[in-house]
């Protein structure tokens, strides 16, 4: 892999704050994400079968949480690890595809920003002339004041007068 992978509207995310999104932003411009996917990658093909954890990642190449997290979450989404259904401390553990040897793994689609995108993409499809968006906050559509929470995955409010 030579360029980083960016799958979130041509970024590759952030937390929710202007600070976070102004670090991760800069970070995708200078090639820093990519770097980081390429080392996560080979920390991955170095651990083998036994795959590795988030904590793994982080004490292997001196990251944060949200730093390892955020990683193998678009990696994982672009389909180049897998998710293992088993934990190890408590943490999902993360293979290169040639690593899965039959173990179940989880669906990219099942993590909590793409669920938040398909949820997005439904309300939308019904509420796309008034609504606003964002993947971390939620969506609000201004005419019926139907809003959605990303936090709480649910609906806080909803007037279907239009």
């Amino acid at each position: 892999m030579n360029a980083q992978i960016l799958p979130f509207n041509g970024t590759s995310g952030w937390a929710g704050s202007k600070a976070s999104k102004d670090r991760q932003m800069f970070l995708d411009e200078i090639g820093k994400t990519g770097v980081r996917q390429q080392l996560v990658l080979a920390e991955l093909q170095d651990a083998g079968r036994h795959g590795a954890t988030w904590k793994d990642i982080a004490l292997a190449l001196e990251l944060h949480h949200g730093q390892a997290s955020g990683v193998l979450s678009v990696l994982h989404r672009a389909g180049l690890i897998a998710r293992l259904e088993q934990r190890r401390n408590k943490c999902s553990i993360y293979v290169l595809p040639e690593f899965v040897d039959g173990r179940e793994v989880t669906d990219s689609s099942k993590t909590r920003a793409s669920m938040n995108e398909n949820a997005i993409r439904a309300i939308r499809a019904l509420h796309s002339e008034t609504m606003e968006s964002d993947i971390v906050r939620g969506v609000y559509c201004k005419e019926c004041q139907y809003e959605w929470r990303c936090d709480t995955f649910k609906l806080v409010s909803f007037d279907d007068s239009h």
